[in-house]
């Protein structure tokens, strides 16, 4: 029986060692200048839709995906000393990549943040001030590494600093890049070097915006963690921090509740945002692990576990180290581990193995004697090996049109995502942040589309695009929005009426509309409509799923005259029929065919939602089209299904 004094310095040095063993699914961070549509990236956590981390897409094939023990299990059980697994020293190239708009050749660079404030103190606390590298929730650590990484660290890296190429697995490279909406290109950076000694073309700067007293990968007994920030740069005003707790954003007034599930592993963001004299924000953020252990003294009322740093997640770094062992004062105690059916072997206190491509299940089995019983215990998980990410392999955004500044609270972002080899992603592939709150798509049709509610001042917005296999690429950006009280004038959108598919041309020539603080295109539209002469029938709400089904005026179709091209298309159309419906002084739904009706295009967009749903901007061209095929004589047939000669 181990005495118990000897059981906490175990654990403590193994916890130390073995510290940052997490998940290593490389991924790419991207930040521009916030007048460049740009920010620095606060990667939050991954949501449950997108799954990067926690091992919920394994490949079927992959050598070590099995939970079925062997008969060999047993066999290797009796002859351990023969089946010792050595490690495999050669690690992964960890070069990581990127694009913003198009998909673009990025080398990597260390970070360049937009957004947060500045007070040169902050809130105090007992612990030391400790300088470590950079860190990721999905990064590991080698025990080389660790060892010089007091050396090799910094925190909060300013927006100017970059390094150079490294092999390590530690920190997560980001991008500071100069680009147009569409394209980024960036230099070569480093993660040997000190975090924020170079700059993005190699010049020596000593530049740190923020530390903190944390201690990465210390052990603690308290939930309750008090820990203080320090701002380096007095230039800088501050702007805002944001504390992320186990992916979730916590308040913090000097101190944070760590959780005891997981074992007792919580991950802990501290991110920083500031503005210069300029107005340009600048971001830095640093990541940590700490390790809430319960008191030796207590172990005698507490069921013994199994704890491990190991977790489900997916990584690019074939070799993996983990700790594991029995909590709690127990006797007679035994763990055997496997990777598959191969047992694994302790040494030096920690675990080893060597991954293979696709899913790879990992099984812990222990047993114990506690208060006389013997306690059998088991945990498994899923690691998921997959390709590094490089500048060939990325997810990236192949358009969104995020804009650097907006008058007004509302508006609405479209993206498309896109996997390395052209492939659209959809809105389960993309995580999205706007000032530190996850935002939902509101419609999946040619875009993604989200509904962006802004705050009056700089707004943060965080997107992450993730494939299926994992690999991932970080978006940054900030909005600058000027504030506007309710049904205050915003700017001026063009507006025309037209029903070429009925030789009419354009019932109403292009007009300048009016758009206002709060209000949708519905009533924008409606109002225009009205202030020229029409009245219009809708179906739905103002500010609920409202569109157009039929517009008023006398004569409105007079002169009407389908061309026989287009006649002979739609009667080619299983889908479509010509009835004799029509109104001399209305034009609306089921009109001429059982396919007619009003559709709305905005910038030459069809839209896959009501006009309750879209908020225009300055010198947006909408379109309001009459069809009698569903779209299919405008060209704005579903899934690109329209006919040959269109209007």
């Amino acid at each position: 029986m181990k005495l118990s004094v000897q059981k906490t310095i175990k654990a403590v040095v193994m916890i130390v060692c073995a510290a940052a063993v997490a998940a290593s699914a490389l991924g790419l961070t991207i930040a521009e200048p916030a007048l460049q549509n740009s920010s620095s990236f606060s990667p939050n956590p991954i949501p449950s839709s997108v799954e990067i981390a926690n091992g919920s897409v394994y490949d079927s094939l992959a050598s070590n995906n099995t939970d079925e023990e062997s008969d060999d299990e047993e066999k290797e059980d009796s002859t351990e000393s023969e089946d010792v697994e050595s490690s495999d020293s050669s690690q992964l190239s960890e070069e990581q990549t990127s694009g913003n708009g198009e998909k673009s050749n990025i080398s990597s660079n260390l970070y360049k943040t937009d957004n947060i404030s500045n007070s040169n103190t902050s809130v105090s606390s007992n612990q030391e001030n400790v300088y470590d590298n950079l860190t990721s929730d999905d990064i590991t650590e080698s025990n080389e590494e660790k060892s010089d990484s007091t050396d090799n660290s910094s925190e909060g890296i300013s927006s100017s600093d970059a390094s150079e190429t490294s092999d390590s697995d530690d920190t997560t490279s980001s991008i500071d890049s100069s680009s147009t909406l569409d394209k980024q290109e960036g230099s070569g950076a480093s993660q040997t070097d000190s975090p924020g000694e170079r700059t993005q073309d190699g010049t020596e700067t000593n530049r740190q915006l923020f530390e903190t007293s944390i201690v990465d990968g210390e052990s603690v007994t308290e939930a309750q963690f008090y820990f203080s920030i320090t701002h380096l740069d007095e230039s800088l005003t501050v702007k805002s921090i944001e504390i992320t707790l186990n992916g979730d954003i916590v308040l913090w007034n000097g101190s944070v509740m760590l959780s005891s599930e997981n074992n007792g592993i919580n991950k802990l963001r501290v991110s920083a945002t500031y503005s210069d004299d300029n107005g340009e924000v600048i971001s830095g953020y640093r990541e940590y692990t700490i390790y809430l252990i319960s008191d030796e003294s207590q172990d005698d009322t507490i069921e013994p576990v199994i704890v491990t740093d190991l977790s489900n997640h997916t990584r690019s770094d074939s070799n993996l180290e983990f700790f594991a062992y029995i909590s709690g004062n127990v006797t007679n105690e035994s763990i055997k581990v496997y990777l598959g059916s191969k047992r694994i072997y302790e040494a030096d206190g920690e675990y080893s193995c060597t991954l293979s491509m696709g899913s790879n299940l990992i099984r812990i089995k222990a047993s114990c004697e506690y208060n006389g019983e013997t306690i059998e215990l088991y945990d498994e998980y899923k690691v998921k090996l997959i390709a590094e990410t490089t500048d060939e392999t990325a997810p990236y955004l192949s358009y969104q049109n995020v804009p650097s500044s907006v008058k007004g609270s509302t508006y609405l972002l479209n993206l498309i995502a896109c996997d390395y080899t052209g492939a659209t992603l959809n809105y389960s592939n993309i995580y999205l942040s706007l000032n530190g709150s996850e935002i939902s798509y509101s419609f999946s049709g040619e875009y993604i589309t989200y509904k962006l509610s802004l705050l009056g001042g700089q707004n943060t917005l965080n997107i992450r695009v993730t494939d299926n296999d994992g690999r991932y690429t970080d978006y940054s950006y900030v909005i600058s929005c000027t504030a506007a009280s309710d049904g205050e004038l915003l700017g001026y959108a063009l507006l025309e009426v037209d029903a070429s598919v009925l030789g009419l041309g354009d019932i109403l020539s292009q007009t300048q509309i009016e758009i206002r603080e709060g209000e949708s295109a519905a009533a924008s539209i409606l109002r225009a409509l009205e202030d020229n002469g029409f009245t219009v029938d809708g179906v739905g709400e103002i500010d609920s799923g409202y569109y157009i089904s039929r517009i008023y005026k006398d004569g409105i179709t007079e002169n009407a005259k389908i061309e026989s091209s287009l006649i002979d298309a739609i009667v080619a159309d299983s889908q479509t029929s010509i009835n004799s419906q029509s109104d001399l002084n209305s034009l609306g739904e089921f009109d001429f065919t059982n396919s007619s009706g009003w559709m709305i295009s905005v910038n030459g967009i069809y839209t896959s939602y009501g006009l309750s749903e879209i908020y225009l901007t300055e010198n947006d061209i909408v379109r309001i089209r009459f069809t009698l095929a569903n779209g299919k004589d405008i060209g704005a047939g579903a899934n690109g299904d329209s006919y040959e000669v269109t209007y």
